[in-house]
């Protein structure tokens, strides 16, 4: 009975492949807790306050951009009762060069409330880029968004070390000939497909 067995599992076995690969590919998926806020919260980034409308909402699609190039999740619409949220509020005015000399102070809040951080970026760009969300918007974003992903990635949790299981295969017993050995490699054949650390016949 216990040949047939060892028989069906290798039968069962061979039908399923191929197998996967689970610890081929070390490159963290996209909702790794690497690129994860906690509890899943994720950023969600408000249209940037005083700035005129076309420039608020591309600032903010700038800033969600920026955060996500810094492995950190952002959007403009996606929120929930745990989201982080960055608001900004921009402040211009003209200079006798004719450009206008623009800041903006970006802070992050914690799903309370709560101020968990802030960055102010300048940029000097023409009127028309202003109003328009033209040339020189992404120089307000660039320098505050890895500090504002600092704020988050400090929080992730650290990722579990992983490591392969070790599987042992016993020599079967009862098969005719060297059935026996021969039934235990073909089984660590199969499973090394996986892969899977196999230490083969065990001493009892």
């Amino acid at each position: 009975m216990r040949f047939f067995t060892i028989v069906a599992l290798l039968a069962a076995l061979a039908a399923c492949q191929p197998l996967p690969h689970p610890f081929a590919d070390n490159t963290p998926p996209p909702n790794s807790p690497l690129m994860t806020p906690p509890d899943s919260a994720g950023i969600v980034v408000e249209p940037v306050a005083g700035a005129p409308k076309e420039t608020a909402k591309d600032l903010a699609d700038a800033m969600a951009t920026a955060l996500q190039d810094n492995d950190v999740p952002a959007s403009t619409d996606a929120r929930n009762s745990k989201s982080y949220v960055v608001q900004g509020k921009a402040t211009a005015a003209g200079g006798s060069d004719g450009k206008m000399h623009v800041s903006v102070a970006w802070e992050m809040h914690a799903p309370d409330g709560s101020l968990t951080g802030q960055q102010v970026a300048t940029a000097t760009m023409t009127a028309s880029a202003w109003i328009d969300g033209g040339a020189g918007i992404t120089d307000l974003v660039g320098p505050a968004a890895p500090a504002l992903a600092k704020l988050i990635e400090s929080k992730n949790p650290k990722p579990a070390p992983t490591t392969d299981p070790l599987v042992a295969v016993h020599p079967a017993s009862g098969a005719p000939g060297d059935g026996d050995q021969a039934l235990a490699t073909a089984m660590s054949a199969a499973l090394r497909r996986v892969p899977l650390d196999i230490a083969d016949f065990p001493g009892a």
